[in-house]
């Protein structure tokens, strides 16, 4: 066994024991902590649009396998990280966040008419 500052590794096709899951378990689980405090990018957007749903703890699982995948990626490929911005959820689907905010209004009692701007 060999522990690095990140996770615990494991020579010889040997599994890791209980001890050894729950370190590296914790030391995965920093990452999402970190970037969901980060402002204005896609780790804490997805971070807090997954939080609403299926709670924190689930969420910070989902964002360390993005984490992992994204690393994953930066390392096989030869390509640079491409950071996405935090309204990456609002900006991929624009009339999704129309049509909900519109909805949102209306359920308040307001009647809403939408006008293009000239541009």
């Amino acid at each position: 066994m060999v522990t690095t500052n990140s996770i615990v590794v494991c020579s010889a096709g040997t599994a890791p024991n209980r001890q050894q899951r729950t370190i590296t378990r914790a030391r995965l689980q920093r990452g999402p902590g970190a970037a969901a405090r980060s402002r204005d990018t896609y780790l804490a957007a997805q971070f807090w649009r997954l939080a609403r749903r299926i709670g924190k703890k689930k969420a910070a699982v989902a964002v360390g396998h993005s984490i992992l995948v994204i690393a994953w990626h930066l390392l096989d490929g030869d390509c640079d990280d491409a950071e996405l911005g935090g309204d990456f959820f609002v900006r991929r689907d624009a009339d999704r966040a129309r049509q909900r905010a519109i909805a949102q209004l209306q359920a308040l009692g307001y009647h809403v008419t939408l006008q293009p701007t000239a541009a």
